[in-house]
């Protein structure tokens, strides 16, 4: 959505034409562009063009409340934002709250595209939007019924650019209070729920996607109200999946984090798990959670340090030995070795040198391998309890030969010879 912004106040020196969706992260540079807050429920703008909705031309409007309406257009299908487009023509809302709260009520409106001469799609359409279900074996024949039985019972529908459009009910459900935006996932599978009662006895609560910019965490605190809230709580909405979170909201609890601190390192642990290159979502939380485990963070700083340097940790699942990280880099289709070349190495020996300049360290979920060069993480991992003298820290071992003969004892021999 293409829109031409200004302060409100200063209209001649402020104008600024944009295009949304955008993160909050820009969001912030067009406020600071605009001589807004950063952070602010006022309608402090004023539009001054835009195309799609020239009825919002001169409207008082709040940014957050522009962005968040250009994310549910964005996220309509073909039918749904022609719908949206020509019920909002129809309607002529006197506010961007109006408009948010329209884009939940599209199935309330049934649109008819005058070109599109496919009646049986038309009645299946109709049937879903007004009934939500119903047989297979009656949709063709009721539908041509049932939408006779409306149109007669209805006065004309609105002419639009789109189409025609009816209204089932005239009064629907407002989702927006115009604080407070209904959970809605744009792009993202996980999200944080902020939750408490206000004052009044009154349930609020946030939904932030994540991960996001922290400006995105800091808003919701401003719209939630966070000094005014009882007992606030924190939970995880992941399509089914939130038990992946339990360890880091374990110790988020256990390092006794305020809610903005909590809320912070959960986003930041999404994003870890997001940088993590080379594997799936299950594997790299089960990565993470492995590291968490060696490493045991005594504060935030330290947990910090940990999920900023995810990506620079691997987890080999299920290498107990040093012998079975010789085989898992000789199967390993990055690498061309012959076939019965295992038969002329010493695995062992082979594996330890691959990992002498390594922080590494084998646990029962597998070999943790660390190839960052962050001082304060080496050190976290050596006070770990669970090291048992396996850790390397550019410090090699006796490794022996690496090669051998099957059948003549041939000694050492040069790596280049086989690598």
């Amino acid at each position: 959505m293409k829109v031409t912004l200004a302060n409100k106040t200063i209209r001649d020196t402020t104008e600024i034409t944009i295009s949304l969706p955008e993160r909050d992260s820009k969001i912030s540079e067009f406020a600071e562009k605009l001589y807004i807050p950063e952070i602010s429920a006022d309608k402090n703008c004023v539009v001054l063009q835009c195309r799609k909705f020239p009825f919002i031309e001169g409207m008082e409007v709040n940014i957050d409340e522009l962005n968040y309406l250009a994310k549910r257009i964005d996220g309509f299908d073909f039918y749904e934002a022609e719908t949206f487009y020509t019920a909002a023509e129809m309607e002529k809302p006197d506010t961007v709250e109006d408009l948010i709260n329209l884009s939940f009520q599209i199935d309330n409106y049934f649109l008819i595209d005058l070109n599109d001469k496919d009646t049986k799609k038309l009645n299946r359409v109709f049937l879903f939007k007004k009934y939500g279900s119903m047989p297979v074996s009656e949709l063709d024949t009721a539908g041509t019924e049932k939408i006779n039985e409306f149109f007669n019972s209805r006065k004309k529908g609105y002419v639009g650019e789109y189409g025609i459009i009816f209204k089932f009910k005239e009064e629907a459900q407002k989702l927006y209070d115009g604080l407070h935006f209904p959970p809605y996932y744009y792009g993202k599978s996980s999200a944080l729920l902020l939750e408490g009662t206000n004052e009044n006895g009154q349930l609020k609560m946030e939904f932030i996607e994540i991960p996001c910019d922290n400006i995105t965490i800091d808003k919701a605190l401003y719209h939630m109200g966070l000094d005014k809230i009882t007992r606030p709580q924190i939970s995880i909405d992941n399509c089914g999946e939130e038990h992946i979170y339990n360890k880091i909201q374990r110790i988020t609890e256990e390092l006794s984090m305020s809610i903005k601190e909590k809320l912070y390192t959960m986003n930041l642990y999404s994003k870890a798990i997001e940088t993590m290159p080379d594997m799936g979502m299950l594997s790299r939380h089960k990565t993470i959670e492995t590291v968490l485990d060696i490493c045991n963070p005594q504060n935030t700083e330290e947990l910090t340090l940990i999920l900023n340097g995810a990506d620079e940790f691997k987890l080999y699942e299920g290498v107990t030995d040093y012998r079975e990280y010789a085989l898992n880099i000789l199967d390993s289709p990055e690498y061309h070795f012959p076939d019965d070349i295992k038969a002329f190495i010493r695995l062992d020996a082979y594996a330890r040198h691959c990992l002498s300049e390594k922080c590494h360290l084998f646990t029962e979920n597998g070999l943790v391998v660390y190839r960052g060069s962050s001082e304060n993480i080496m050190n976290m991992i050596g006070r770990s309890n669970m090291l048992e003298n396996e850790i390397k820290s550019g410090l090699a071992e006796d490794e022996g030969d690496l090669y051998e003969d099957p059948e003549n004892d041939v000694g050492s021999q040069d790596m280049d010879m086989f690598f």
